[in-house]
Formats: C-alpha cells, sequence, structure tokens
C-alpha cells in the first residue's frame, strides 16, 4: 500500500509501528516529534520529502480529526491491524491518511 520511498508519520499510541515499519517495508516512518531531534518539524521534512518526488503519509488513530489536505488511503481495525504493525490492545482502529497539500509555512 506505500509505495517505495514514502514517509510515514505515526504515534507510540498505536504500539511501535514506525521501527517496523521502516525495518521491513520500502518506506520510512517517523513517531510524531522526531524530526525536532534533527532541528527540524514534521511540516519540513514532509515539505522536502513531497519536492523530491516521494508521498507522505500519517498512519494515526481511527478517530484522528480530519484536516484539510489528508485523503484517507485504508483504515483497518482488529487482527488486520497486524498488518500495520499496529497493537490491537491500543487501538480499535487505525486510518492511513496520505498528506496531499500542506499548509504555508
Amino acid at each position: 500500500m506505500l509505495p517505495p520511498g514514502a514517509l510515514v508519520f505515526t504515534t507510540p499510541a498505536l504500539g511501535r509501528p514506525a521501527e517496523n515499519i521502516t525495518y521491513y517495508t520500502h518506506a520510512e516512518a517517523l513517531y510524531d516529534g522526531e524530526t525536532a531531534f534533527l532541528n527540524s518539524s514534521n511540516q519540513e521534512a514532509a515539505r522536502r520529502w513531497q519536492a523530491s518526488g516521494r508521498r507522505v503519509f500519517l498512519l494515526e488513530p481511527g478517530d484522528t480529526p480530519r484536516l484539510p489536505g489528508l485523503t484517507e488511503v485504508a483504515r483497518r481495525s482488529g487482527p488486520q491491524l497486524y498488518d500495520w504493525f499496529v497493537d490491537p490492545s491500543h487501538t480499535t482502529d487505525a486510518v492511513l491518511l496520505e498528506v496531499e497539500t500542506l499548509p504555508k509555512p
């Protein structure tokens, strides 16, 4: 579902999916705020990723509010969450959103 070279921002509220996404797929994954350790921001990292022709996604709990510029790609619940390296004991469902447009800096 994730194209090669994609960037996925996620949250530890889903378990620990970022490490597994990065290790077992052809995408990179970061937790919210990790870009601060690189003196950057999630928005700046997403802009650079998109500028290089790669796509950016959010993997969030299913009840995450929808913001403009995000498109829902897929949703999983129950045992299907394991397909996304999400621990079902942490959430009942998760949603994969693609970042289409970013707010201007």
